[in-house]
């Protein structure tokens, strides 16, 4: 198997990989498939060949950049959608039938309350992350 530097750019960096064409077309596969076994049978390798490249720092890193931009991208798309589900459960607020609005403004709420409880602990982890870098400065 030929190993050459494959130059890849990731979000205005540009990446030197070591790894193959095949180990770089696996990676894709792997990524858009429904399972593992189903990815390694489309790049044309085995799931034992896989678990040997993960053990390689470039092939794992790869990986994780290309699954990042995968979820970044999934993200992305469902925050345009966000609006619009929103303005669904307002719609709903409306409706005459009282047991669709009791469940819109129960969703609502739910929702809302749910992302003030993360908020709220973002907030405490980061506090609790800022303790730990100035005890460690000042040790």
């Amino acid at each position: 198997m030929e190993i050459r530097d494959n130059k890849m750019e990731s979000q205005n960096t540009s990446i030197i990989v070591n790894l193959s064409d095949k180990q770089l077309k696996a990676i894709s596969l792997i990524l858009s498939a429904k399972t593992l076994e189903e990815g390694c049978r489309q790049a044309d390798i085995s799931k034992q060949t896989f678990y040997n490249w993960m053990v390689n720092p470039d092939f794992k890193d790869e990986l994780t950049r290309q699954r990042n931009e995968v979820i970044q991208e999934g993200l992305s798309n469902l925050k345009t959608s966000i609006k619009k589900a929103v303005a669904v459960l307002m719609d709903c607020l409306n409706s005459k039938d009282e047991s669709v609005k009791r469940r819109a403004a129960n969703d609502l709420l739910t929702h809302c309350l749910r992302l003030r409880e993360i908020e709220e602990v973002e907030d405490r982890l980061q506090a609790l992350e800022e303790i730990i870098i100035r005890r460690k400065i000042y040790k």
